[in-house]
């Protein structure tokens, strides 16, 4: 059984519910990762995929805090020796950037 639940942001969620009657024991609450925690851990996954998730999270989300990501994934990329992790976003980063029709100021 699937609900349809909202998260903090007023953004849509889908949950499975288990059909098991076990499941009906356990708390109800489900703690969902922020946006930010799921693009750090997309990035620091690195694959393909990942990157193109992390592209789609940052379009539906586009409110992200990026200076936390940026912190979060450059302390990574330090501990591992992993310097193409921060590198790799801020080139994600980048090209959605010049993807962004330009704006043109307003006719007065």
């Amino acid at each position: 059984m699937w609900h349809q639940l909202e998260d903090l942001r007023g953004h849509p969620v889908q949950v499975a519910q288990s059909a098991i009657p076990v499941a009906e024991r356990v708390d109800r609450t489900v703690r969902l990762p922020r946006v930010e925690d799921l693009i750090i851990m997309k990035v620091i996954a690195h694959r393909d995929k990942d990157m193109q998730d992390v592209d789609g999270l940052l379009d539906a989300y586009p409110e992200v805090n990026l200076d936390e990501i940026r912190q979060q994934v450059s302390e990574f990329a330090a501990a591992t020796s992993m310097s193409d992790l921060l590198d790799d976003f801020e080139r994600l980063l980048r090209r959605r950037k010049s993807k962004q029709p330009a704006t043109r100021p307003r006719p007065k």
